[in-house]
């Protein structure tokens, strides 16, 4: 996949760059490049299948879910304190 941005009349460099990388970033781009970077045996892509399925069997959440909860609740207000 080529990515391509041409620089307008009157458009900085920098400008131009800018859009190059709000492209770059919309389109996955480096996402697929580092998905096809290494090659991985069937093998392996098997055990990782099945570990992941174990996970999901067992309700294990991913790190992102367990992230967001920990921030989610981070944000929380504190509990009234009681008067003396």
């Amino acid at each position: 996949m080529g990515v391509r941005v041409e620089v307008c009349e009157g458009e900085s460099l920098t400008s131009a760059l800018r859009r190059f990388r709000k492209y770059v970033r919309s389109a996955n781009v480096m996402y697929e490049y580092r998905w096809h970077d290494e090659f991985t045996k069937r093998c392996e892509e098997r055990r990782r299948r099945k570990g992941n399925a174990k996970r999901r069997a067992q309700g294990l959440r991913s790190w992102r879910e367990y992230q967001r909860e920990c921030e989610s609740e981070a944000n929380w207000p504190d509990p009234p304190r009681p008067s003396l």
